[in-house]
């Protein structure tokens, strides 16, 4: 059944419809009188209200190990469903990533993934569809404070006579402390003989 509206412009030749979800699929018609009392009714137009998004996905940044997360948010008439797609040789693939088929993403921190795009699609149950901007994925290592390393300490070795023919000495330690960088550390100690300079 047909009823006149109050919107904007309701009375013009223009009138002026709010982009809302529950305005989906609403027909418009307008009647037209002239001076003479003529009536003349058009055709009807149908309001489609494709899905929005009302927040974008943003660029991710994620260190080796770590997980990240792509997130969007859209309006639409009805329920909306969500697919996250990446790039690959020109075309867009879906996702078989963790939250691949919600608002939100979550991508993880393994250097193949390094530089990939992603998008996300929105789409409602009347089979309307919007594409997200694309955004990019990166990939670090961890971030590391410079490693300082001490000097050993000085040690003397201890003469024990073992016979008159031999001298041999106890054993010592030399060790140093690390602090930076990241763990676990590998140690290489090396020598230098008297005769040898250098580092």
């Amino acid at each position: 059944q047909w009823t006149d509206s109050s919107l904007p412009g309701a009375k013009t030749d223009l009138i002026t419809i709010p982009g809302e979800a529950n305005r989906y699929e609403q027909k418009f018609r307008c009647i037209v009188t002239d001076a003479a009392g003529q009536t003349v009714k058009s055709d009807y137009g149908t309001l489609m209200v494709i899905p929005a998004f009302t927040e974008q996905p943003q660029d991710v940044s994620v260190t080796v190990g770590a997980e990240g997360t792509l997130h969007v948010d859209a309006i639409g008439a009805g329920i909306l469903f969500y697919r996250w797609q990446y790039k690959s040789g020109g075309q867009w693939i879906c996702s078989g990533l963790p939250g691949s088929k919600t608002q939100t993403l979550t991508v993880p921190g393994d250097l193949r993934y390094n530089g990939r795009v992603y998008r996300c699609v929105a789409y409602d149950s009347y089979g309307n569809a919007v594409g997200s901007t694309s955004v990019k994925q990166s990939v670090k290592f961890p971030e590391t404070g410079s490693i300082t390393v001490s000097r050993p300490n000085d040690v003397a070795c201890v003469s024990v006579l073992l016979n008159q023919w031999l001298n041999t000495y106890e054993p010592v330690n030399m060790r140093v402390s690390v602090s930076g960088g990241a763990e676990p550390y590998s140690y290489q100690w090396q020598l230098q003989h008297r005769s040898q300079s250098g580092e």
